[in-house]
């Protein structure tokens, strides 16, 4: 019985312990066949909610993407445009607005040409098309536009590169080239013809208070014609003036003022004037400033040449004046080169249009004929005498009114009152080449 009793107590034991043990392994989460299908339908649950999620998210961030992409549309004006400005040789253009311009809108370009250059062409496009442009302005379009620009030399032609040199030797018969006294001849650009009366009507009037001083048939008109009835003051002030039209430093001052306008009596007013200038006519006092014309050496504007440098150019002067020299400016015939007496006399006894005789070596012509030349020094009593007045201006060269005994390059001895007004004096200019 005891024995019994003993069996049943280990049985009882055993299965206490295995129950134990079973309630163990629920309470761990042990994997039963529930337990598991369980677990992995929460984990695919899992998975399909972080799917979910992470497809929220990025529907998300793309809205918000294209939310800032319609920001950005919305924050760009479609109906604004540019201007898109070339590049260039010679100068520059810019513009008064090159951006967020809107149809309509008023554009002002400004244009700035290097030194010896001038505007020669001005164009707006839009793709190929012009745009219409009107003293450098134009309406911009319903569109991009480009702006171009060329610019000019305004070594013209008709002028003539000179080579200077230092001329300390004698030339034979000449009162300048003595070989007493050295001249530096600076390089030029010479104009091949006399000032034409196209050419001066462009800038001045006829100064003279005398109605029939100004040009005629009687002493010859036309656009090609040398421009006379012109005083040494009206040189001048065409010189400045075209000067400033070709965008070239002014060479002559009066007062430290380069601006004819602000010079004593250069403005007639009345129809036919307007805009136009012209020298003083009455004589030269100290206190009007016609007798302290002052010349700018550095100026690259046009100018009067100097008594030595007409004679250079006279004797086709080029890195110096030759030994050998003819007895008229370009040939030893008068008749080759020259329009004077012996050549208009009697029936064209008047100018003649320029460039119809010879020319000399350099290419420059009428030096011994048509009209004589203003050169912008002082007039000299004789070779080394005192100036005879303080208005008198050297004048050079023949002209079509004197025999041809005056139009050789050795005669030397006019001159005129600065304001004087002749139909035998007209004028040539020059410019220091850069």
């Amino acid at each position: 019985m005891k024995k019994m009793n003993k069996i049943l107590a280990l049985l009882t034991a055993g299965a206490l312990l295995f129950g134990c043990m079973f309630s163990l392994a629920g309470c761990t989460g042990g994997n039963t066949p529930e337990k598991q299908g369980n677990q992995e339908k929460s984990e695919d649950q899992e998975k399909s909610e972080d799917q979910e999620k992470s497809e929220d998210q990025e529907d998300s961030e793309d809205q918000n993407d294209q939310e800032d992409s319609d920001d950005s549309e919305d924050s760009t004006d479609s109906n604004v445009y540019t201007i898109t400005i070339n590049e260039m040789e010679h100068g520059s253009v810019t513009a008064s607005k090159t951006s967020n311009i809107s149809e309509g809108e008023t554009i002002t370009l400004t244009v700035t040409a290097d030194s010896g250059y001038k505007l020669d062409t001005l164009s707006v496009k839009k793709g190929s098309v012009d745009v219409s442009v009107s003293d450098n302005t134009f309406t911009m379009p319903a569109a991009n536009v480009t702006v171009s620009a060329t610019f000019k030399s305004t070594i013209l032609e008709g002028f003539v590169k000179v080579n200077g040199a230092t001329v300390s030797n004698a030339v034979s018969g000449s009162n300048i080239f003595t070989g007493e006294t050295s001249y530096t001849i600076p390089t030029m650009y010479v104009c091949n013809h006399e000032v034409t009366q196209k050419e001066y009507e462009t800038y001045c009037y006829y100064s003279s208070n005398k109605s029939k001083e100004k040009p005629s048939e009687e002493s010859g008109l036309g656009d090609d014609f040398p421009a006379y009835y012109v005083s040494w003051n009206d040189a001048i002030v065409y010189c400045n003036l075209r000067s400033v039209a070709e965008n070239l430093t002014p060479v002559y001052s009066i007062w430290n003022k380069t601006d004819v306008s602000k010079w004593e009596n250069t403005k007639r007013y009345g129809n036919g004037y307007e805009g136009k200038y012209a020298g003083n006519i009455y004589e030269a006092k100290s206190y009007d400033g016609w007798q302290q014309v002052t010349a700018d050496p550095n100026a690259n504007g046009y100018r009067l040449p100097t008594n030595a440098e007409w004679e250079y150019i006279a004797r086709g002067g080029n890195d110096g004046i030759l030994k050998e020299q003819t007895k008229y400016s370009g040939s030893d015939k008068y008749k080759d080169v020259a329009w004077c007496m012996g050549t208009t006399y009697p029936d064209e006894y008047r100018t003649h249009e320029v460039k119809t005789k010879a020319p000399n070596t350099l290419g420059i012509y009428d030096m011994s004929g048509n009209v004589s030349e203003w050169c912008f020094d002082y007039q000299l009593e004789e070779k080394y005498g005192t100036i005879i007045t303080n208005s008198f201006r050297k004048t050079r060269g023949g002209n079509w009114f004197w025999d041809e005994s005056f139009c050789t390059l050795n005669y030397y001895k006019e001159g005129a009152v600065q304001t004087a007004h002749s139909d035998t004096i007209g004028f040539r200019v020059v410019r220091n080449a850069e």
